[in-house]
């Protein structure tokens, strides 16, 4: 990435119609935001956007990554995003139902706290009256949880900077913290540069280079505008942690005891505070972290949580109460933990006190309660949480207790696939065995995410999953950006068919287009088998008639053939995950593994 622009005082070379002109002044604005991604649909109305961002690419302050699919594009935004550390990323599209295809990404953004930003095109108010084509009501089109910012066509020059600074700048201060934002904004004709010349005449200027010296001025005018806003707005103190918690003052916050609670049960889901580790640590706690809370491996960790919750929850399996579960005091719960009805259920039963943490960096709902059980909530971790605290025989005990249990069934030795009876579980298990530190691993949902879940992974391995509302879309676009971000040394993603099948026209990059480097394992069991899994299994198996009703309605199976779409879309196919996973190649393979169908 080049350095950014210096003010220069170089005006424009020819004046530039209004349409572009706002373009410039919303394009500099997302590079002074911190903007480096721009995910690109294509569209007449969102055209000045696509020539300013053009210019910005050729200038070398952000990259451009052209995408036909605007449900793909979106979630190629969130991928973005979440390889570069939640940094800001811009998405524009035309109007009409392109900007109702971002939808499903939007919604992710905003419950897992994932900084997209939605540029959508919009006609005149004047073209929307008279019925005009393409033209939608697009202002609050993603629902009360993502609000609008209307940009209309008489706004005066800098209002939407401004929207977009004060929606960026201002998001980690508000209640949900960090989220996709809404501008839409308003273009008239004309929506083509300028170029200073007679049509058909080869001769003016290069618009794009034109279009440079423009984002070059506004970019200056902008920077200046903001520092003179921040310099005549005084600071006002606050107290972090305190504003950090929900609902109680600070004699009860003092009278929660939190860190002299011995009997603490650490569970950390998606969105977990970073530190949550260091937490146990200092605090002496066992610690159930999912695979997707990044809390890594550790002498705190619980392995095999659910068949000790399974054990000692009443009425688990036909088990007796176990004296671990009854035991505990307080159960303290970082961001969203969602993969095992255990966890649910400890939440929901425990006879302790329920301490809820937020995700981070935020998101709606962002503390997890829905049993609503939690007796505190806090936005994030305290900082006073974090000092080491004296390790009691009772404390230690209890530590010992829940990570010296013995392990079945679980760990990440590659030697150890073969005694594994689901296929779909082994290869999971495969994929996450051959991450090295540096890597990362996307995870679809439903079974994928949960066998993973039943697996260790190496130290400084990253792992996704879109558990903000854990939806099957997008998963292979939101692979491809975490890839693009070029941090890590391998990426990885792991779904079931139907979830590969659902985004498959992500893996249209379209020619020109940069490849990304990605391994893609499909696990072909024939449809969306956690169904089995779950109470409608037992209805098939129990009741023949209901057998139809569960494969056909609930884990509709395909007929399509992964192989034969892949060659459609000019990627490589491969069945021989070993030989992938020791030896990858350049761009993307897809890798097809074979497991049973449930109700074949």
């Amino acid at each position: 990435m080049a350095e950014a622009f210096r003010p220069s005082d170089e005006p424009a070379g020819v004046s530039q119609p209004p349409s572009l002109r706002r373009a410039s002044l919303i394009v500099a604005s997302l590079i002074a935001l911190g903007v480096q991604d721009i995910v690109t649909c294509p569209g007449s109305r969102n055209a000045p956007l696509l020539y300013v961002a053009a210019a910005a690419e050729a200038a070398g302050l952000v990259r451009l990554h052209p995408r036909s699919d605007e449900r793909s594009a979106a979630f190629v935004a969130l991928g973005l995003s979440l390889g570069s550390g939640h940094s800001p990323v811009a998405v524009t599209t035309t109007s009409g139902t392109a900007v109702a295809n971002l939808h499903p990404a939007m919604l992710e953004a905003a419950y897992a706290g994932v900084p997209i930003v939605a540029l959508t095109a919009d006609r005149t108010a004047a073209q929307r009256a008279g019925g005009a084509n393409q033209s939608v009501r697009q202002s609050g089109i993603f629902g009360p949880d993502i609000e609008t910012t209307f940009i209309d066509i008489e706004a005066a020059e800098f209002d939407a900077s401004d929207a977009l600074r004060d929606r960026l700048g201002a998001a980690a201060g508000v209640a949900t913290g960090v989220g996709p934002i809404h501008l839409n904004v308003e273009f008239a004709e004309p929506l083509v540069p300028a170029t200073g010349g007679e049509p058909d005449s080869g001769r003016g200027i290069d618009p794009i280079a034109d279009l440079t010296a423009l984002l070059r001025r506004d970019l200056a005018a902008i920077t200046a505008r903001w520092r003179a806003a921040e310099a005549s707005t005084a600071a006002e103190p606050s107290d972090a942690d305190a504003s950090r918690h929900l609902g109680l003052g600070a004699d009860d916050r003092a009278a929660l005891d939190v860190t002299g609670t011995d009997r603490t049960l650490v569970v950390a889901g998606s969105g977990a505070d970073p530190r949550v580790a260091e937490l146990c640590v200092a605090q002496g706690w066992p610690l159930i972290a999912e695979i997707v809370a990044g809390a890594g491996p550790g002498p705190h960790r619980v392995t095999d949580y659910r068949r000790m919750l399974d054990e000692g929850l009443a009425g688990a399996s036909g088990a007796a109460p176990g004296s671990l579960v009854d035991a505990v005091e307080q159960v303290i719960v970082f961001g969203r933990p969602t993969l095992s009805r255990q966890v649910s259920r400890l939440i929901a039963e425990t006879p302790g006190r329920v301490i809820a943490v937020g995700q981070q960096p935020g998101g709606i709902s962002r503390v997890f309660d829905p049993a609503l059980r939690a007796d505190a909530k806090y936005r994030a971790l305290p900082h006073e949480w974090l000092a080491p605290a004296p390790m009691s025989p009772r404390r230690s005990s209890w530590l010992r207790a829940w990570t010296s249990a013995p392990v079945t069934d679980r760990g990440g030795d590659v030697a150890a696939v073969v005694t594994v009876p689901d296929p779909g579980a082994a290869a999971v298990r495969q994929v996450l065995a051959a991450a090295q530190a540096g890597d990362a691993i996307v995870l679809g949902p439903s079974r994928v995410v949960r066998h993973a879940d039943q697996c260790e992974v190496a130290d400084g391995v990253t792992v996704y999953s879109n558990r903000g509302v854990s939806g099957i879309d997008g998963v292979v676009s939101t692979a491809i950006g975490v890839a693009l971000t070029d941090r890590f040394g391998s990426v990885r993603a792991v779904m079931g068919d139907l979830t590969f099948l659902h985004d498959m026209g992500g893996l249209q990059l379209g020619r020109g287009v940069r490849q990304p480097n990605l391994q893609i394992v499909v696990v072909n069991d024939d449809g969306g088998t956690i169904f089995s899994t779950l109470e409608h299994g037992e209805v098939a198996r129990r009741h023949p008639a209901a057998r139809d009703v569960v494969a056909q309605l609930l884990t509709t199976p395909a007929s399509a053939d992964i192989e034969l779409l892949c060659q459609a879309m000019g990627v490589r196919h491969s069945r021989d995950l070993a030989r992938e996973l020791a030896n990858p190649l350049p761009g993307v393979t897809v890798i097809e593994v074979s497991a049973d169908a449930p109700f074949s």
